[in-house]
């Protein structure tokens, strides 16, 4: 690594440490008291769980610990995916202390708070190799840095990491980069994995769960490869069926009373203006990823964007608690720092195309012999053009994949002779 680098890490560690707040609470609660009523006391039955947020002072909103279900059980309405995904680090930190006490405090929150920060910053990198595959890296570098800087999401990831927005947004850019990575040539096993990584991002948060049917804009080369695709989103959902049947009596994820979704009238305006916690009015970036869509450069990635912000509006314009209860900013759909990455690298990658064609540098260092327009260059050289004379092309206009690459090799392009020179 460059000097440079080393010291961009050693300031990020700095500043991890300077801000990041290893607690559980409020919404955490929730999704982390899975982990001791079911590895401590091999049950669903939150009673201790629920009475430890008391005795340990961990800040809570009464309704979430103090409803119960028509089964006259206490209710946990939150899903079990980011205990899941959790559990490896939970069990070694039980190892080294077998009572499981405190439940909430540390350091069971240390290390599961740690879990929820990497997860984030994993979500981050995957969103960098996914933008760095449609335009160079430094702009996609720029898209990702904004993408987590000026939106909700690096208040979730530093200040409040016992939420599952890290989780989700891991879970969405795995998903999102597996399916754009196997794109066209995804064979059964492919389609399973992405599969598990759908009914993943379900299991982490129910609203996330419909983002899996991105997966379908490719066509599979059989169409029995479907079944493993829902077989895999099955497998993946599966821990979350038996525990819903317990709670609630029923298969279906269930919601708070007065919570219910109301798509009519909605507030669907408010989830995007609102001076109290709106979309654009929190995170103005974001009307340039809005506006960058457009500029994304295959028609599959901008129909994912559409649908994904469609869905997250409609889910979240029809919730009660649009606002995002007690939330720093525009929370709903936080979890998807990628969707806003390829936008904000589609509306620069626009800016590129507008600077002048004059720049020869940034010209010919994005520019090489494997573009088919290139190719074409090879087999039909300008007059005047030194590509005429490369070693390895022949004069009659033909040209192998092999003389192709010792041209590249071997040669350096005098633009003098093709018009692009200052």
């Amino acid at each position: 690594m460059r000097p440079a680098a080393w010291l961009a890490l050693a300031g990020l560690l700095f500043v991890l440490a300077l801000t990041f707040k290893p607690v559980i609470e409020n919404d955490g609660i929730g999704y982390f008291s899975y982990l001791h009523t079911l590895v401590v006391d091999h049950d669903l039955d939150f009673t201790n769980e629920y009475q430890a947020v008391r005795t340990e002072h961990v800040g809570y909103y009464p309704l979430l610990i103090q409803s119960r279900t028509s089964t006259g059980m206490l209710a946990d309405y939150f899903p079990v995916g980011a205990a899941i995904v959790s559990l490896p680090v939970y069990l070694v930190t039980l190892a080294l202390h077998p009572s499981g006490e405190p439940q909430f405090g540390p350091p069971f929150s240390v290390t599961l708070t740690l879990a929820s920060l990497l997860m984030g910053l994993l979500a981050l990198v995957l969103a960098y190799r996914l933008a760095s595959a449609i335009i160079t890296p430094r702009p996609a570098l720029i898209g990702v840095a904004a993408a987590a800087l000026a939106t909700p999401f690096i208040y979730y990831l530093v200040y409040e990491p016992s939420y599952s927005h890290t989780f989700s947004a891991c879970a969405v850019s795995a998903f999102l980069y597996v399916w754009w990575w196997r794109r066209d040539r995804r064979s059964a096993l492919g389609w399973f994995a992405l599969g598990v990584l759908g009914g993943l991002m379900g299991l982490i948060r129910y609203q996330d769960g419909p983002l899996l049917l991105i997966g379908l804009l490719d066509k599979p080369r059989r169409w029995w490869h479907l079944l493993p695709f829902l077989a895999g989103v099955l497998v993946a959902f599966a821990p979350q069926l038996p525990i819903d049947q317990v709670l609630f009596g029923s298969l279906l994820p269930a919601r708070p009373a007065g919570q219910d979704l109301q798509f009519l009238p909605g507030h669907y305006l408010d989830v995007l203006f609102s001076s109290f916690h709106g979309l654009f009015s929190w995170s103005p970036i974001l009307l340039l990823a809005v506006a960058g869509f457009a500029f994304v450069p295959d028609r599959r990635l901008q129909v994912a964007f559409v649908y994904a912000f469609v869905l997250e509006l409609a889910l979240g314009g029809a919730a009660p608690d649009w606002f995002g209860g007690f939330a720093f900013g525009m929370r709903i759909g936080c979890g998807r720092p990628k969707d806003r990455t390829q936008d904000l690298v589609g509306r620069r990658r626009r800016l590129r195309r507008l600077e002048p064609f004059a720049h020869d540098e940034f010209h010919v260092r994005h520019q090489d012999f494997r573009r088919p327009r290139l190719r074409a260059d090879l087999d039909r050289p300008a007059k005047g053009c030194c590509l005429s004379s490369a070693p390895g092309v022949s004069r009659r206009g033909r040209s192998g994949p092999r003389l192709v690459a010792r041209a590249q090799r071997t040669f350096r392009p005098d633009l003098r002779g093709c018009g692009l020179a200052r």
